[in-house]
């Protein structure tokens, strides 16, 4: 059984990153878990990259003051994050998928995303 760093999993689990950035950004395996961005008036492209296992989940908050959009590149078809919106992605140790809309929508018993009534 391999050892997990206590340092990784407390940044992983109650780890906030707040960025306002100046390129596109890139998640990394080891990264925060909850990402607060500012595309800085530009819209910008997030992608995750590394190794990731079955089950990692990200937040991706867009808090741009203006209209600039965060374009999430790593998921089929590519998700557009507006301002003030928050998805949150899962890897099912394959690919990359929207588990929730910013609770506007959510996964129907088909995988199939549906609004909450």
């Amino acid at each position: 059984m391999s050892k997990i760093r206590r340092r990784y999993i407390e940044k992983y689990l109650y780890g906030i990153n707040k960025e306002v950035l100046s390129s596109d950004k890139i998640i990394y395996v080891d990264d925060y878990s909850q990402h607060y961005l500012d595309p800085n008036g530009t819209s910008r492209n997030v992608s995750f990259s590394g190794t990731f296992t079955k089950g990692d989940t990200y937040k991706i908050k867009n808090i741009a003051s203006d209209n600039s959009i965060l374009t999430v590149t790593s998921i089929t078809p590519n998700i557009t994050i507006y301002p003030d919106e928050i998805i949150e992605f899962f890897y099912d140790g394959t690919n990359w998928n929207v588990s929730n809309f910013g609770g506007l929508l959510e996964l129907d018993e088909d995988g199939n995303l549906m609004p909450i009534a």
